[in-house]
């Protein structure tokens, strides 16, 4: 589904140019029902960087308390895809 979903942003975003602003990414991996690994994460960002988006807010599920990531790994996995981003050389 996520591949479809970009293939038709990139068809849209070919004549725009303005950047894409993600609000609303589970893309940090191993923390909520999102990404469930490093390499997903990995790939979503370059599909996301090869649509047009070069921001991208992460937004872990943080509701439940028995399964609430704690802040540092938050901070951990944002980390973690900065370092993804900048060995892709993505412009994210």
């Amino acid at each position: 589904m996520v591949f479809l979903v970009c293939g038709c942003m990139k068809k849209l975003l070919e004549k725009r140019t303005e950047r894409m602003y993600d609000l609303h990414s589970h893309i940090i991996y191993g923390v909520d029902d999102g990404s469930p690994d490093p390499e997903t994460s990995r790939e979503l960002l370059k599909m996301a960087a090869g649509c047009g988006t070069r921001h991208i807010v992460a937004t872990p599920h943080v509701i439940e308390l028995k399964n609430c990531p704690s802040w540092e790994r938050i901070n951990e996995g944002v980390a973690q895809l900065k370092t993804m981003a900048a060995e892709e050389k993505l412009d994210l």
